[in-house]
């Protein structure tokens, strides 16, 4: 996210297949620039989990009429509850799991 290209891509994706709600993992900035991010983006809610040091980041970001509520969240993953008034109820779950192999189980466990 903090590549000068980097939103004007995210817009052509949101576009190209009419996004309500996404979820980005290794953003590489803080909170505060996902906020500035979301509004450029024309998106209403958004949650993120900063990065730490020069890794991480996530973000999970919707638009109305969905309505996202959190759940819970680590520096691994966002779990949300969302609500639509023609749909019902459902849950998302953005996941950024661990890159080593040897933490691939920690990842199925935390999922």
């Amino acid at each position: 996210m903090g590549n000068p290209s980097a939103v004007p891509t995210i817009r052509d994706l949101v576009r190209k297949y009419k996004s309500d709600i996404f979820f980005l993992c290794e953003t590489l900035v803080h909170e505060n620039k996902i906020k500035e991010v979301r509004v450029r983006l024309g998106f209403g809610g958004a949650f993120a989990v900063d990065k730490i040091g020069r890794s991480g980041g996530l973000t999970c970001m919707s638009k109305l009429p969905f309505d996202c509520s959190l759940i819970n969240y680590s520096t691994n993953f966002i779990n949300m509850e969302g609500t639509h008034q023609h749909h019902q109820q459902w849950r998302f779950t953005g996941l950024y799991g661990y890159p080593e192999i040897e933490r691939r189980q920690d990842s199925w466990d935390m999922l």
